[in-house]
């Protein structure tokens, strides 16, 4: 196998030279029994191990990896903690956005930290976005008892959305998470009285422009209005 091997590690030390990375453990330290690694280079060339347990387990992760490494979708995942992700990102990436945007930001990333804690970013999953809307939601809004407005809600997903998919690209994440927007109620335009829309209508007589042939600017006008109001 060019990629992927596995040795007993209580046997390591012999005259495979090619497994000497791997540290042998003496018999007090795994009670007695024999842990089992597997070793494999990675698409960078980079040696990769994991402690497994037994041979069988071993065996089934060995192949595991080397169905990653022949399909090319492999990937090694980096403990990063989201403490020193969230700092790397405000570092590198805020700095493009304007101040009022970095603002939004930070307090998006402080909102789901404060709700759900993440200890490592490859930690963070779907279910983990889907409990933070859910507590986000009972938080109290602005007005006087009531929750936190669906917009905001949505704001916070997009700042957290743009985060993980740069802690995506960064490696940090093995998969971006799915983001389900919470629903928003359409907003009702400025609805014009009839006593005002008389008063635009009889303002219309006014107007100098557009200069048409066929009709004067006031009803060019006053006939837009009504094609408008329906």
């Amino acid at each position: 196998m060019d990629h992927v091997y596995f040795s007993n590690l209580a046997n390591e030390g012999g005259s495979d030279a090619s497994l000497a990375f791997s540290r042998p453990s003496p018999a007090a330290e795994t009670g007695g029994k024999c842990p089992w690694s597997v070793g494999w280079l990675d698409p960078d060339g980079k040696r990769r191990s994991k402690r497994i347990g037994s041979k069988s387990m071993a065996e089934k992760f060995q192949r595991k990896i080397e169905g990653e490494l022949a399909a090319g979708t492999y990937r090694h995942e980096v403990r990063k903690p989201w403490s020193e992700f969230r700092t790397e990102y405000e570092q590198k990436i805020l700095p493009r956005l304007s101040g009022r945007s970095q603002d939004l930001v930070k307090l998006s990333l402080a909102a789901f930290e404060r709700l759900v804690r993440p200890a490592l970013v490859a930690k963070i999953t779907t279910a983990t976005i889907d409990e933070f809307v859910a507590q986000r939601r009972l938080e109290p809004g602005k007005k006087r008892e009531s929750t936190v407005a669906p917009a905001t809600v949505n704001r916070d997903l997009r700042h957290l959305k743009a985060a993980l998919g740069v802690a995506h690209e960064w490696g940090y994440l093995p998969k971006a998470p799915r983001f389900r927007f919470v629903r928003e109620e359409e907003r009702i335009g400025r609805i014009v009285t009839p006593e005002h829309f008389r008063l635009i209508y009889d303002g219309c007589k006014h107007a100098e422009k557009p200069a048409l042939a066929q009709c004067s600017a006031g009803e060019w006008w006053q006939a837009l209005l009504v094609f408008a109001s329906g």
